[in-house]
């Protein structure tokens, strides 16, 4: 492995650490706060039997929050085959 491409590598690796440790912690706990919401909001509209809730298109919890697009690992750094 070139020595510029295992430095870039390494910073990709401690991006995603630093990723893990601080922002995914966040991220989980308001789509729980959000889940919650919904399951309660759900809970009362059965209770009073009226129509389920249905949010807005992209409102859905459904749709998983994105990852930041810098820490997409690229093609260039998936592991290398035994022949090259």
């Amino acid at each position: 492995m070139r020595p510029h491409s295992r430095l870039r590598l390494q910073r990709r690796i401690a991006e995603f650490y630093e990723y893990k440790t601080k922002d995914k912690g966040v991220i989980l706990a308001e789509q729980l706060k959000l889940e919650a919401l919904f399951n309660n909001l759900a809970m009362r509209l059965a209770h009073h039997k009226r129509p389920e809730y249905v949010p807005p298109p992209g409102c859905s919890l459904k749709v998983p929050y994105p990852i930041p697009r810098s820490l997409v690992l690229s093609r260039s750094l998936t592991p290398l085959s035994r022949g090259e």
